[in-house]
């Protein structure tokens, strides 16, 4: 990350919340990309030791249904299928290589390959660490399919994966997806879990307004931010 002031999303390909909030901030992104510089890293949910069969993570079941509830979600029949068999195993590792070749073909389309990446697997029930998933998003996508397959497969998007996990770690991200201003080694968080356009809007606006804030005024909305922390981690 530059010292400029952007916005950082981070999300995971394998996190239901992640893809229950995706159109929210893809429309976010679409409101202001032109205004300021937006970058996306992987959180890395599922990598190392916790690369695990799926029936051994309890409440997916249960949480894709909450999200499809709550917040209108696709979850589709081969993905259920996958949670019913529960032998296949999540890599995080695998899928942020993934996104990282699409990202490297097409940068502009960060947000959408994204999400489509995760409609891969959460609709279609895809692997994300198989290269032909990626050779079909990007022939959906009109891009160079090859190129994007040589990148997945080469140590570089192992090398940009884990530069991904270091910025989520340096920034302290613990609960995602979320959405912060970051400046150099400042943070300003706009979004803990899914949040509503409306209120993600309301936390921009509030920190890149030249308004001079109050100390009261401050300290409110420390204080939701607190809240919203102590849900998401109560809800997890």
């Amino acid at each position: 990350m530059s010292d400029e002031m952007g916005v950082l999303c981070v999300v995971d390909p394998y996190c239901q919340w992640s893809y229950g909030f995706l159109p929210t901030l893809i429309e976010f992104w679409e409101q202001h990309k032109d205004e300021i510089p937006f970058h996306v890293a992987c959180a890395g949910l599922y990598r190392d030791a916790g690369v695990r069969p799926l029936c051994e993570i309890e409440g997916l079941g249960d949480t894709s249904r909450q999200i499809a509830e709550i917040l209108g979600a696709e979850f589709g029949p081969a993905y259920e299928a996958l949670l019913a068999d529960g032998s296949f195993e999540m890599n995080s590792l695998d899928a942020t290589r993934g996104l990282a070749a699409l990202k490297d073909v097409a940068p502009e389309k960060t947000l959408d390959l994204a999400y489509a990446q995760m409609k891969a697997f959460f609709r279609d029930g895809k692997d994300l660490s198989e290269p032909n998933t990626y050779r079909e998003i990007a022939t959906a996508f009109e891009l160079d399919a090859d190129a994007v397959v040589d990148y997945f497969r080469s140590p570089v998007s192992h090398s940009v994966a884990l530069q991904d996990f270091a910025v989520v770690h340096d920034y302290g991200v613990g609960s995602y997806p979320a959405v912060a201003l970051v400046q150099g080694h400042a943070t300003a968080a706009l979004a803990l879990g899914a949040t509503r356009l409306a209120d993600l809007e309301r936390a921009y606006q509030y920190y890149i307004s030249p308004v001079p804030r109050s100390e009261e005024h401050t300290s409110e909305l420390q204080s939701l931010a607190y809240l919203v922390c102590r849900l998401l981690l109560e809800k997890k």
